[in-house]
């Protein structure tokens, strides 16, 4: 897009202006419309002056993070602006701050002074690993060995991946550390307008079997000055890596196994999504299989049986439902994750469900291949996560 320098300031000022606006009807707030300037500074990120009513947001921090990110500096200068105009309270990051923190539900990473915004990014601690961290390390070794030629390697190793995440998911209480546990989230942006049916049906099988809560909402995009569909994957720090990697294993086979089905049927130029839906169909089936197999080896060990093993059977017909807010059907009842998520988005509206045609002879095809579908490597998507600075500037 061919625009200088001061139309895309011109711009990001007139979006932020609305987000300050529909952050306020969000949260329930009557703040003053603030005057908010685009500086060319690197010293902080943002800054709140009451003597002008002025927000004052970083180019750099435009720039170079995402819009989301750029939002959560932008609630943090709100908070100060909630503490003057509302709170009535002190200036500074104190009891006030923090209360107005609270209100607006601003992430812990981005209520600090001074901060290292990377920190925002799941899995990226400033600190020596955790116990969570080497489960988390363990888990993608056993599914890169899920990958094995060896069924019999294959299974034991798929069973120990699944039954770590239930036990890390569940048994909160064997680890000492708190901060292993903190909720966190990872934006994918699809890069489009518009949610296609295997987007929805992979969100699907991220909730139902990976303790991953999701939301699909829309997201400014300061680079193309317009706005996209994001996948907004929430949860346990170690659940919502696992789930992003997942996430990006299918969207990488999905392609790969429909140019091998349209090699094998003379290159068919339709029935792509039927074909998709059917491997995601099958992917999901192999789940529950695997699910059944690790209960039936627990009682063999006169173990209890993991909780997530009585999930209902895979169909061939049922699609997941779509939303209009977005929030998709979940599967948990953890209710410091409900609260986190009430905290990001706390107006929302389930909507309409959606049907989709689909062209049985792809969807059958592609269910065969889906049941075969194994977990390969991690694959990092820099591209798709928040890309934030090692060490940022101080907040307002």
């Amino acid at each position: 897009m061919d625009r200088n320098k001061a139309e895309f300031i011109h711009i990001w000022v007139r979006q932020l202006l609305r987000e300050h606006k529909l952050i306020c009807r969000r949260y329930g707030l009557k703040l003053t419309r603030p005057v908010i300037e685009v500086v060319d500074v690197s010293s902080y990120w943002g800054k709140w002056l009451a003597e002008t009513t002025t927000i004052s947001l970083s180019q750099t921090l435009l720039y170079s993070q995402t819009w989301d990110a750029v939002l959560n500096v932008l609630k943090h200068e709100m908070g100060h602006q909630l503490v003057a105009e509302v709170l009535d309270g002190a200036p500074g990051h104190g009891a006030d701050f923090k209360r107005a923190c609270e209100i607006l539900g601003v992430p812990a990473q981005f209520r600090r002074a001074s901060s290292t915004i990377a920190g925002a990014v799941p899995g990226e601690p400033d600190h020596r690993p955790t116990e969570a961290e080497r489960i988390l390390k363990k888990i993608r070794k056993l599914l890169a060995l899920s990958d094995s030629t060896n069924e019999h390697e294959a299974l034991l190793a798929m069973q120990k991946a699944r039954q770590l995440l239930d036990i890390y998911n569940l048994d909160e209480e064997l680890n000492q550390s708190k901060s292993e546990y903190t909720y966190t989230n990872l934006l994918i942006n699809l890069r489009r307008k518009r949610v296609e049916c295997y987007h929805r049906a992979i969100c699907s099988l991220l909730i139902e079997y990976f303790h991953a809560e999701i939301v699909i909402t829309p997201l400014y995009d300061a680079h193309d000055l317009t706005t996209y569909k994001c996948i907004d994957i929430m949860g346990k720090n170690s659940n919502v890596k696992i789930a992003g990697y997942v996430y990006h294993f299918l969207m990488d086979r999905l392609p790969a196994l429909w140019r091998q089905h349209q090699t094998a049927k003379l290159r068919p130029k339709n029935g792509r999504n039927s074909y998709w839906l059917g491997v995601l169909n099958g992917f999901r089936e192999g789940l529950a299989n695997d699910l059944q197999a690790e209960e039936k080896a627990t009682e063999t060990a006169n173990l209890p049986p993991a909780t997530t093993a009585n999930l209902p059977p895979a169909t061939t017909a049922n699609l997941p439902p779509a939303t209009t807010a977005n929030l998709l059907p979940t599967t948990t009842h953890d209710s410091a994750m409900a609260l986190f998520v009430a905290s990001r988005y706390p107006k929302l509206q389930n909507g309409r469900k959606r049907t989709t045609r689909v062209d049985l002879r792809h969807f059958e095809a592609g269910r065969k291949d889906g049941r075969l579908l194994q977990f390969r490597k991690g694959l990092d998507r820099d591209g798709d996560e928040q890309k934030l600075l090692a060490a940022a500037p101080p907040l307002g």
